[in-house]
C-alpha cells in the first residue's frame, strides 16, 4: 500500500516494502505536470537481475535431443522452485525469431547469490552447450 508523508517540502512516497522515493511539488521548483520525481536515495535492500540462458543453437526448441529435453525438465523444475521461494519473479522461454533463449528475473537480498543460482542451473551444470549471462537491474519500477 502506498503511503505518502510530507517532510520539509518533500513528499515521501513508499514505493514498495523496502524502498522510498521523493516527489517534489511543482510549486517549489516549477514544472508542467505538477510534480518532479527527485530520487535523493533509493534505500532498498533487494537487488534484481536479468538472467539470460542461451541454448546451444538457434534451432534448439525445434530439434532438441532426448537428453536436452530431460535437462530442460530439470531446468524448469529448478526455476519453479526458485519462483516458489520468491527468488525468481518470472522465468520462461523467449521466442525470438533470430533464436529462442530463456530469461529469468531474480530478486535477492544477496548479490553474490546470483552467480551461484545461475551456475547451479541444471542446463549449465549438464555442460551440453548452454551458457548463461546475468546483468543487474539497478532501479526497477515494480508493480504494486
Amino acid at each position: 500500500m502506498t503511503e505518502n508523508r510530507r517532510m520539509a517540502g518533500y513528499k515521501l512516497q513508499e514505493r514498495g516494502p523496502s524502498s522510498f522515493a521523493f516527489l517534489l511539488d511543482s510549486q517549489d521548483f516549477g514544472g508542467y505536470d505538477g510534480k518532479y520525481f527527485f530520487r535523493v536515495a533509493l534505500t532498498s535492500y533487494m537487488h534484481y537481475f536479468l538472467n539470460k540462458l542461451i541454448p546451444p543453437r538457434p534451432t534448439f526448441p525445434q530439434d532438441m535431443t532426448e537428453l536436452e529435453g530431460k535437462v530442460m525438465q530439470e531446468h524448469a523444475a529448478y526455476w519453479q522452485d526458485l519462483a516458489n521461494r520468491k527468488i525468481a519473479i518470472i522465468f520462461g522461454p523467449v521466442l525470438d525469431p533470430s533464436g529462442a533463449y530463456g530469461i529469468a528475473i531474480i530478486e535477492t537480498d544477496d548479490e553474490s547469490a546470483v552467480e551461484s543460482i545461475c551456475r547451479n542451473d541444471p542446463a549449465i551444470k549438464a555442460q551440453i552447450g548452454f551458457r548463461s549471462e546475468h546483468h543487474p537491474i539497478p532501479d526497477p519500477i515494480l508493480r504494486r
